[in-house]
């Protein structure tokens, strides 16, 4: 019976520990934008989703990777977030790249699933980050994540200080 009640316990106090460790920041907080889908992506760069930031997995992104329209394997996007507001500062970034139908042909893929890559930004505040997997070879298997853009996000105003 000791053993179920200190079970219950933690269990209560679980929610409240994991809430505490936000990934992201509120927009009405100082922050870098970093964003995963865009229209305009230049040659041999491609899209990315963003599985994992400073080590936590993101919810929604599908860790799992197996149903990621990656290769061939069709499907959709696991997740429609594109934009993660960070807090300034260094951050870890893993990600899952999506290449097209198109460049499957053309680069004779073969239909499996990619490894994720890892790419570690300092992130500016006011500043908008465009990240992408490019292409560095004939095959999929040589690719890396980059920051392929950075730009100021329109508008910004350093949140006042309380």
């Amino acid at each position: 019976m000791h053993a179920k009640t200190v079970l219950i316990a933690l269990l209560s106090i679980l929610p409240a520990a994991c809430a505490t460790q936000r990934v992201t920041v509120s927009p009405s907080e100082p922050h870098g934008i970093v964003l995963v889908k865009q229209s305009n992506i230049p040659q041999n760069i491609f899209p990315v989703i963003l599985t994992r930031i400073d080590g936590r997995n993101l919810p929604n992104t599908l860790a799992d990777a197996g149903n990621l329209p990656i290769a061939g394997l069709g499907g959709s996007l696991p997740t429609s977030r594109g934009a993660f507001w960070l807090a300034p500062g260094k951050h870890q970034l893993r990600v899952m790249p999506v290449f097209s139908e198109h460049a499957n042909a053309l680069h004779g893929v073969s239909r499996r699933r990619h490894q994720p890559g890892n790419l570690s930004v300092e992130i500016e505040e006011g500043k908008r980050y465009l990240i992408g997997a490019k292409l560095e070879g004939p095959t999929f298997n040589d690719w890396q994540p980059i920051v392929f853009a950075v730009t100021d996000i329109k508008g910004y105003k350093k949140p006042e200080k309380l």
